[in-house]
């Protein structure tokens, strides 16, 4: 998914801390910014339902994060899942 001229526009006239560029990935953008623009709306509902559905913010290949942890399981198939978000 990709920043257009309407969406840098749009950011702008929200009062956006800097002017996206056009054409630029919005994997691009941190976490942080994409929850911005998700909060007021830069992208229509309409767009994000031809590019998988998924909220903008979980787009980002940018951020922080640390954790730790341990577990176990098991189980097998994911299909039902990725039919539901209808990634197959």
């Amino acid at each position: 998914m990709k920043v257009g001229l309407k969406h840098a526009l749009k950011a702008v006239l929200m009062g956006s801390c800097f002017v996206p560029i056009v054409g630029r990935d919005v994997a691009k953008f941190s976490t942080e910014n994409l929850i911005w623009a998700e909060d007021r709306n830069i992208f229509e509902e309409s767009e994000l339902l031809e590019n998988s559905g998924l909220p903008l913010w979980v787009r980002s290949n940018k951020g922080y994060g640390y954790g730790s942890g341990y577990g176990y399981g098991s189980g097998s198939g994911y299909e039902e899942a990725f039919k539901k978000l209808k990634l197959i």
